[in-house]
């Protein structure tokens, strides 16, 4: 997939309190997922290479 055809959605909240700490959690999880996918480079294909 080119980079030009990557695309990327944010919604943004505003949060609060207990609120606001589990989104940070969520966020934290989520960048993580991401990143290990990019380093594994499936982004220069889009496809999952796991068995």
């Amino acid at each position: 997939m080119p980079e030009s055809d990557i695309r990327v959605i944010f919604e943004i909240r505003q949060a609060d309190g207990q609120q606001a700490r589990e989104l940070a959690i969520t966020q934290a999880h989520v960048m993580r997922e991401v990143l290990e996918w990019l380093a594994r480079g499936r982004y220069s294909t889009g496809q999952d290479h796991a068995a």
